[in-house]
């Protein structure tokens, strides 16, 4: 499919003629704003490239072995028919570019976004793009660098075709691009010493242009740990007779804070005397930012990798805990061992609660919605709250009477609910109060973007602290935003509560003030749902029995020892094997097997559900239940895991693992 054409394409062709960028050398600087892009959008591939009358030509490219493609068929010929960005998720569900060399050749790409550059006179002339060979989307905050970046491309091609101009003496269209950029353009003479700055200097920084007059000025503001580096490198490359200098440094601003900037400039000389030097000073303070954030974003990761593994690990022991200590609860008639085991076993059901927010940080746990009073999610986090808070600070709960039911995981309201207190209590170092209230509330207006009329619970979270500024309130919510030291926070508490609330399809609210301290309110809609039953004490059920032949298959040693003996207890014949591999070792030699009991995910090369198949097809009315210290959805191809059915999670307790077993039997 042939690409349109902009309706201005005739100026447009000639803007791009006029900037004489096309079939030049590559340049330092746009090859390194093509290998930010990669960094802040976490792409692969990145390319600056130009739309001629016929083709792509890319003046820039990473992890791309082509220097031009066809333009109708090109991904950036349809970006420069607009002024914002064009995202295309998938190229290969895309009839406009499944056939595209990029998408169909060896390069395989199959995510693109593009930003168009966009001159002064309002023609794009080419795009930058960030590329990907699996589909994806960019989060908005990619999407904000993405443009930041775009508009560097067009301030370095501005300024080169400004240069250009004024070797041929052009002063006057100088001073009208340094207008239009939104860069601090600056001409410095060498003799007086004196600078003339256009209005980007009062627009990014606040300053008058008269207030920066010279060289001595400048130089005053910037850090005073950068000031000697920049000045060294700057008179060293007028000195020595170059033509380019760049750096980078902070730059004190009409408020008193510092910018981060990218400066650059050229050196015209004059019968080899340099006597002027033009260039721009740009701010990357956001660029920096995204930087940060993506550095932040992949230790996150890292951790959350990190905590999979180890909840993983953890559920595995939590097993052993819970049925050795189910066991002695069924066995012992003296009540105070009774007792004791049974709060071994209530004490491992909150450690597998947490397992299970680990779980979610490494994103193997989706969210498990049930129906729960908010009332006992305050109440049981009291005793964990005031441990967080500390002995200097008070916590009142006051709880509403009979609140309507609403439909959440009851994990990460609990998460919400200590993300807040550990809030406040940074906000009251020297002790205060923490109140926690619940009720519920009709709501009959409400903005659309937030949720829909009706019936709501709320809690609300109040702190004697500081209170937070009036110019950080519109962006708590953001993530990587925190007002406290560096080292003290991570600026994900908020976002995280934020995002959870969402989730719940509910809302948070917040008020406060300096000196009047903090209230969070945060609604979730009620329920109509009814809540089930509270299950019986399983331990004063009798097990389900069986006489049939059970393969156990699990790598954990203790783990494997007390299912053997639950097994055992419950009549089966049960083999053991410690791997895959050794099951299928013993295979030969066994009998008839009924049902296999498999770990999902065991060392050794064969995993359960290779195991599975392998031996199904060997046996094929064998019946099969798979375990993992990970969720169901985690449990790869295959027949579809089902909770209760053919699937059980670790931590379980003797009950579970008997009815799941004589479930799969009888089915």
């Amino acid at each position: 499919m042939n690409a349109p054409r902009p309706e201005d394409e005739a100026a447009r062709l000639a803007t791009l003629r006029d900037y004489h960028v096309l079939d030049t050398p590559t340049e330092a600087k746009y090859d390194e704003l093509a290998r930010l892009a990669t960094i802040v959008c976490a792409t692969p591939i990145a390319v600056i490239s130009m739309i001629d009358e016929q083709r792509q030509w890319f003046k820039a490219r990473v992890n791309l072995d082509v220097v031009e493609t066809p333009r109708d068929l090109a991904f950036c010929a349809y970006t420069i028919l607009g002024r914002e960005l064009f995202v295309v998720p998938d190229a290969m569900q895309d009839p406009r570019f499944e056939h595209a060399p990029l998408v169909s050749g060896r390069s395989h790409v199959r995510f693109y976004a593009g930003a168009p550059l966009i001159m002064t006179n309002g023609a794009a002339i080419g795009t930058v793009a960030v590329m990907d060979v699996r589909p994806r989307d960019l989060t908005s905050d990619q999407l904000d660098g993405l443009r930041v970046i775009a508009r560097q491309v067009v301030a370095q091609l501005e300024l080169g075709h400004l240069l250009t101009d004024e070797v041929r003496g052009g002063r006057e269209r100088f001073q009208l691009l340094a207008r239009a950029t939104n860069d601090a353009v600056w001409d410095w003479n060498l003799t007086t010493n004196a600078i003339w700055w256009n209005e980007g200097l009062r627009t990014l920084f606040g300053l008058p242009p008269d207030e920066v007059p010279n060289i001595d000025t400048w130089t005053a503001r910037i850090h005073p740990d950068d000031v000697a580096r920049v000045e060294h490198s700057l008179f060293s490359a007028i000195e020595s007779g170059q033509q380019y200098w760049a750096g980078e440094y902070r730059f004190r601003c009409k408020d008193g804070h510092y910018a981060d900037i990218f400066d650059r400039g050229y050196v015209i000389h004059e019968s080899d005397k340099p006597v002027r030097m033009v260039g721009a000073m740009l701010d990357i303070s956001e660029r920096r930012r995204l930087e940060d954030q993506l550095r932040q974003a992949q230790k996150l990761e890292a951790l959350g990798q990190l905590s999979g593994g180890i909840a993983h690990d953890f559920n595995n022991l939590l097993t052993v805990i819970q049925v050795n200590a189910a066991l002695i609860v069924r066995a012992q008639t003296a009540p105070v061992i009774k007792e004791h085991a049974t709060d071994i076993v209530q004490a491992s059901d909150r450690a597998a609660a947490l397992t299970r927010q680990l779980l979610m940080v490494s994103r193997k746990q989706v969210m498990q919605q049930r129906v729960v009073d908010v009332n006992d999610v305050v109440s049981n986090m009291t005793r964990i709250l005031q441990r967080a808070l500390g002995e200097d600070i008070a916590l009142v709960a006051h709880c509403s009477t009979q609140l309507p039911f609403v439909k959440a995981d009851v994990g990460m309201l609990e998460q919400v609910l200590l993300n807040l207190a550990l809030n406040a209590r940074d906000a009251m170092p020297s002790g205060g109060q923490l109140s926690i209230a619940t009720g519920d509330k009709l709501i009959t207006e409400v903005d659309p973007q937030r949720g829909t009329p009706g019936l709501y619970v709320f809690v609300s979270v109040s702190d004697t602290g500081a209170g937070i500024p009036p110019e950080a309130l519109p962006h708590i919510f953001e993530p990587f935003f925190t007002t406290k030291d560096v080292g003290k926070g991570s600026g994900l508490g908020l976002a995280t509560v934020y995002g959870i609330i969402r989730q719940h399809q509910g809302w948070i609210e917040v008020d406060s003030g300096p000196g009047r301290g903090t209230t969070f309110l945060f609604y979730l809609p009620v329920t109509s749902a009814r809540r089930s039953e509270e299950p019986p004490d399983e331990t004063e059920i009798d097990l389900p029995r069986g006489t049939e032949t059970l393969l156990l298959v699990e790598d954990e040693h203790a783990l494997r020892e007390v299912v053997v003996e639950v097994l055992q207890r419950c009549g089966y014949t049960v083999i053991a094997a410690e791997s895959g591999a050794r099951a299928l070792d013993l295979w030969p030699s066994l009998g008839h097997v009924h049902l296999l009991l498999t770990d999902l995910v065991m060392p050794g090369g064969v995993t359960g559900r290779e195991l599975a198949a392998r031996l199904c097809a060997a046996s094929p009315g064998m019946r099969v239940v798979y375990t993992s210290g990970y969720t169901a959805a985690q449990g790869g191809t295959g027949d579809p895991l089902v909770e209760g059915v053919n699937f059980l999670q670790k931590p379980y307790l003797p009950e579970a693992l008997a009815r799941i077993i004589r479930g799969a039997l009888d089915a």
